[in-house]
């Protein structure tokens, strides 16, 4: 049976030992996560708001899912982008 020998450096954070698997293991040192994405701030729209700007009750809202303005984050939940919602009801009304 083969032993394995690993060196691991006095600290994991030393830039030389970064990204360098640990032999026989196949572990890598855990990299810096990702920098966070910015929020969309297009997607704002609270259903509330939605409600207020269209007339429409919350169940309409939830059961029109599909329309561009609104954006399905799960089941129970629903966010609007301002933007599209004003150009939805701008063609609403020009018809």
């Amino acid at each position: 049976m083969r032993k394995y020998t690993v060196f691991l450096p006095e600290s994991p954070d030393e830039d030389s030992f970064r990204g360098l698997p640990l032999v026989g293991f196949g572990y890598t040192w855990p990299q810096e996560p990702p920098p966070a994405e910015p929020a969309d701030e297009e997607w704002s729209l609270s259903v509330e708001d939605m409600m207020r700007m269209t007339g429409k009750s919350r169940r309409w809202l939830f059961e029109n899912r599909n329309l561009p303005f609104i954006r399905s984050i799960n089941r129970k939940t629903i966010v609007g982008d301002r933007a599209l919602l004003k150009k939805w009801i701008a063609n609403r009304r020009a018809k």
